[in-house]
């Protein structure tokens, strides 16, 4: 497995935790959409669900369709990002996965 790819709003954290076993073993890049409203409604805390990512050897990376780029970034400013202009979708990835760029 190469990819998870999430579009569960707001229960990431009980996905990424179900799934620890297999991102241990596949270290998949994961895409999903980050909304820390959400992520509260269920009870997951959003900058440790992210932290948590970045502690197994993750690189968060912030997909911006309008500037038509990936940029990676650190937890608490995806954090504080998403909090000002809403829910954005993340790349989550590893260093050995090389991402191509965006068609423009």
């Amino acid at each position: 497995m190469h990819l998870i790819k999430m579009h569960v709003e707001g229960p990431e954290g009980l996905v990424v935790k179900g799934a620890s076993k297999i991102s241990r073993q596949c270290r998949p890049a994961i895409m999903m959409e980050f909304n820390p409203s959400f992520l509260e409604n269920m009870g997951t805390d959003p900058l440790e669900l992210l932290r948590s990512m970045v502690g197994c050897g993750y690189t968060i990376r912030v997909i911006d369709t309008r500037a038509g780029s990936i940029r990676p970034m650190e937890a608490e400013s995806t954090l504080a990002l998403c909090r000002k202009v809403g829910a954005r979708d993340l790349v989550i990835t590893r260093a050995e996965h090389v991402l191509p760029p965006i068609p423009s």
